[in-house]
């Protein structure tokens, strides 16, 4: 894979002018060759005394845990389900997000504008669970706590479902994880 990667990337350079879609399918690709030959030296270091005991103990705990992170990918897949099923149109149940208005002042602390913050909802730049892929993506990235994009909904619902997934994705399932791990 690497070698054909770089091989298809060089050829078509050195033709001349490269159209941008091949150049984007080019670096893509050079992107995950250099991931696969890092995984390969990684596991290269195998053969080495003072490495190869923290590979096989890496190994050795991705085999015993990768149960239960499938569990927790079907965990996050359900929240990331409920929530798309909330909030994938929420003008239709009449829900608007709240947005933040900023003042702007000049050195004399007059002020001198404001600016709203405006939501394009079916965006999911604007509204992450307009799309179910980047839904189940936004409640994966809450494990790692980060939970802005439920800021703009005042909601009692989006409320709850974020306190369910807080209690069993973040206390409960990150503390069997590393129960496992030990």
């Amino acid at each position: 894979m690497p070698l054909a990667a770089y091989t298809v990337t060089w050829v078509r350079e050195s033709r001349g002018t490269v159209p941008i879609n091949q150049v984007q399918q080019s670096t893509v690709a050079m992107s995950f060759t250099i991931l696969v030959l890092w995984i390969e030296m990684f596991l290269l270091l195998r053969y080495f005394a003072v490495t190869g005991n923290f590979i096989y103990i890496i190994i050795n705990i991705v085999r015993n845990v990768w149960p239960f992170i499938a569990f927790m990918g079907i965990v996050v897949l359900a929240h990331g389900h409920a929530m798309y099923l909330l909030l994938r149109e929420p003008e239709k149940i009449g829900l608007e997000p709240d947005g933040t208005q900023f003042d702007l002042q000049d050195n004399n602390g007059i002020k001198t504008g404001t600016i709203h913050q405006t939501f394009d909802l079916n965006k999911a730049t604007d509204n992450y669970f307009a799309n179910f892929a980047q839904s189940v993506v936004a409640v994966y990235f809450w494990i790692n706590g980060r939970w802005d994009q439920l800021q703009q909904w005042n909601f009692w619902p989006v409320s709850v479902l974020s306190l369910i997934a807080s209690v069993i994705l973040v206390i409960i399932m990150q503390n069997m994880l590393i129960a496992f791990m030990s």
